[in-house]
């Protein structure tokens, strides 16, 4: 059974006139501009959140690499704000590392990633 998504952002812009084609369609390459301006209102959001004045945050994932070097399972050591820890988790989730190594083979292993925010 699937659940529900809810939005994280949901920004209302306006179809300037300049948008459109001839045929009055939106052009192609807007819907980029329109993408950077929810982006830009989600971040100013978030940043009202977690207090502007805090200055930049970090979050330290633990991440189990596995012998091919990408990441199996994921835990929060510490963050600097719960808001900030999906975006982290699913940073960490994306990437691959070198795979440890014990006595020349490749093993899963532990390794703490820090993920920096800078607002």
């Amino acid at each position: 059974m699937t659940t529900a998504r809810v939005p994280v952002q949901t920004t209302i812009i306006p179809i300037r006139w300049g948008d459109m084609d001839a045929q009055g369609h939106v052009n192609n390459t807007v819907y980029f501009r329109y993408m950077e301006q929810a982006r830009i209102e989600w971040l100013l959001r978030v940043a009202e959140q977690i207090g502007a004045g805090s200055g930049p945050g970090s979050v330290i994932v633990n991440a189990l690499v596995n012998e091919n070097g990408q990441v199996i399972d994921t835990r929060i050591l510490t963050s600097a704000s719960s808001i900030l820890n999906e975006a982290a988790l699913n940073s960490v989730r994306r990437s691959t590392f070198a795979p440890g190594t014990k006595d020349g083979v490749r093993v899963k292993s532990w390794t703490p990633v820090r993920v920096d925010f800078k607002l």
